[in-house]
């Protein structure tokens, strides 16, 4: 039954002539909705272009949570995601969340547990999976954090993609955030520099701000930033364990205090420093708390 709703739906909005639907397996939008979403998409240097449900197999509602694939064009390129919400209810709040180099969306939502615990909250997730630059022999999809120069746009893609789900859900910017880990931290970095007027607070686990982005930050910014990671982390820069000397990327705690200067608050950031830690998103078992219960409460924090 899904699944012929969906096909009327493509039918309905190709008749119309819309080059944009967000498609859904629970309602159709009305056509007010499909207007002002296609009004925020112009306002970007390219258009998402074709949003559609792709597949609905990875929907297992059977667990309170319905995940569902989707599919666009930005630019000449095609993109994928998958969106997580709860059954039952309305979502409130939106998170951003951005694998790391090598990764997927999907292997991302299946590797933690943030989905079970963020959607219970009434958090509505993107899982989106980066595309591979392409000078990349390995041709691995990752994210243009501005770590090396690269052509593709990813941030003008994740800032239009988060216009079209904030119109979509009726969520503002206070309720809007960003969660990655490792090079999809790098991009979490990037956005609460460059997409500060977006983001309410940003999460990097294993991550740091490239020395690129670092080098054209503004003086003010906007979205409050919570930073974990492991003493050990062999990627992360660090004045702590001497690592940053030999970096040419800032030191994460020179960054985290520019975070606290450019806010006006120091209650604005939030550093955990794990002992013993490596390059990995934290256990529980290991680390001694919920990493995913810290980071949606330092999100829910934000007013």
């Amino acid at each position: 039954m899904q699944k012929i709703g969906f096909i009327l739906l493509v039918a309905v909005l190709v008749f119309a002539g819309c080059l944009i639907g967000c498609a859904s397996t629970s309602e159709e939008p009305e056509k007010n909705d499909i207007s002002e979403v296609s009004s925020i998409i112009q306002e970007s240097p390219a258009s998402i272009e074709n949003l559609e449900l792709k597949t609905i197999e990875i929907t297992t509602p059977k667990d309170g949570i319905i995940r569902e694939r989707y599919t666009c064009t930005y630019g000449s390129t095609v993109r994928s995601f998958i969106v997580c919400k709860a059954a039952q209810s309305s979502p409130k709040a939106l998170v951003l969340m951005l694998h790391g180099y090598a990764g997927s969306g999907e292997s991302f939502m299946n590797d933690i547990s943030f989905d079970e615990k963020a959607t219970k909250k009434d958090f509505v997730l993107i899982f989106v999976d980066g595309i591979s630059d392409p000078d990349d022999k390995t041709s691995a999809p990752g994210w243009n954090s501005g770590i090396k120069d690269s052509p593709k746009d990813d941030l003008g893609f994740l800032k239009s993609l988060v216009g079209i789900f904030q119109k979509k859900f009726g969520i503002s910017k206070a309720k809007t955030f960003a969660a990655g880990f490792s090079n999809g931290a790098f991009m979490v970095h990037r956005l609460a520099v460059d997409a500060s007027e977006v983001f309410a607070a940003a999460a990097s686990v294993a991550g740091f701000l490239p020395e690129s982005v670092w080098n054209r930050r503004p003086e003010k910014l906007s979205t409050a930033f919570i930073q974990i990671n492991g003493t050990k982390d062999d990627v992360v820069p660090m004045n702590a364990n001497g690592s940053a000397k030999y970096n040419k990327n800032p030191a994460i705690e020179d960054v985290l205090e520019y975070y606290r200067s450019a806010n006006g608050s120091a209650d604005s950031v939030k550093y955990i420093s794990i002992e013993g830690g490596r390059h990995s998103w934290p256990e529980e078992k290991f680390c001694g708390f919920d990493v995913d219960k810290m980071i949606l409460d330092f999100f829910l924090e934000r007013k």
